[in-house]
């Protein structure tokens, strides 16, 4: 396997050290296999592994709260040179900002989104553009590490926790009654079935200057990351397609062989890569489809028609077909 093909679905070792921080704490017997994954000499390392030990030590803890717990070990150099970006980042705001430029260091396929209000309050979007066949209970352990890490890393970087963070998710994946633990953990507000899973801050408290902010450091700190990103963009294909698909105003005849062509590949180099994760790329673009449209329609800036068309659709009807074959509801229902 080329150094290339490895990088697809790939996370940052900072995950692994989490999670040998809190089995520690927990004194669970880690065996052999999943020392080997803990260790943390690798900078990137294979998503569906994380999930996998994610899983099996939740399972081994008898703690469905295992993720939360993990997500209070985080430290400014959990994720090295992105975390300590944030952490020394001028001010809230901007430590939200940078979060969305540099998730992709965090591990794909999730990414984050930066939206305001019209009250002006701002919103982080969690985006998951795992392909549909992957999607199992595993994940949903996932989000929440993944949620609760960052909560976590915003609140320390502020040191006195924000009175009004909200999460807001789109279901909740454990027993209710521990939903109340969440909140108390990670000093924030949880509700559930919200279309997109969501960090959301209000507009007060966008500004907080945070104490740890140094310039000299903070600027370093953004050069290595930048650096680290372009290297990453230029390795996983997942990301790839997403530089590709983003800017595009729509996505009316898209298919793998347009794609292939602007990555400067063959169609079948494409799909090969991504079968060795289990994917496809109809499968990676039926799931980004989804998750655009659900942005979208959350926006409530276009009709349903205008987002069928933006997300390649021919007609409303296929789109609303499309839609509830993955979510369960019509857009109308939905929205």
């Amino acid at each position: 396997m080329s150094e290339v093909e490895t990088f697809t679905f790939s996370v940052h070792a900072g995950w692994f050290e989490l999670l040998n921080k809190a089995a520690s704490s927990m004194q669970i017997d880690q065996c052999d296999h999943y020392t080997n994954l803990l260790s943390v000499n690798n900078r990137r390392k294979d998503l569906h592994q994380l999930r996998d030990l994610l899983h099996n030590l939740t399972e081994q803890s008898h703690d469905v709260t295992f993720a939360i717990k993990a997500a209070k070990f985080i430290t400014p150099l959990s994720f090295s040179s992105f975390s300590l970006a944030l952490c020394t980042a001028p001010t809230v705001e901007q430590l939200l900002l940078n979060a969305v430029e540099y998730t992709p260091l965090l591990g794909s396929p999730l990414r984050l989104s930066y939206h305001l209000t019209v009250t002006g309050d701002a919103e982080l979007w969690l985006i998951n553009n795992e392909p549909f066949n992957k999607a199992n209970y595993v994940s949903h352990y996932g989000v929440l590490f993944y949620i609760s890490v960052l909560v976590e890393l915003i609140q320390q970087a502020v040191r006195i926790p924000l009175r009004c963070l909200e999460v807001k998710l789109t279901e909740w994946p454990i027993e209710h009654k521990y939903k109340a633990f969440m909140e108390q953990h990670l000093y924030c507000t949880v509700s559930v079935d919200s279309a997109i899973q969501k960090i959301c801050i209000r507009r007060s408290e966008l500004f907080i200057n945070l104490p740890a902010h140094e310039p000299n450091l903070y600027a370093s700190q953004q050069i290595l990351v930048r650096k680290q990103l372009t290297i990453l963009g230029k390795k996983d294909i997942l990301l790839q397609i997403y530089q590709y698909l983003d800017p595009l105003p729509n996505l009316q005849g898209i298919n793998g062989n347009k794609v292939a062509t602007a990555l400067s590949v063959s169609f079948r180099t494409l799909n090969r890569r991504l079968a060795q994760q289990d994917s496809s790329f109809r499968l990676v673009l039926d799931k980004y489809k989804l998750e655009k449209a659900l942005i979208l329609l959350s926006k409530n800036e276009h009709s349903i028609s205008e987002v069928a068309y933006i997300v390649g659709f021919s007609d409303s009807s296929c789109f609303s077909r499309f839609f509830k074959k993955w979510t369960g509801y019509t857009p109308k229902t939905k929205f």
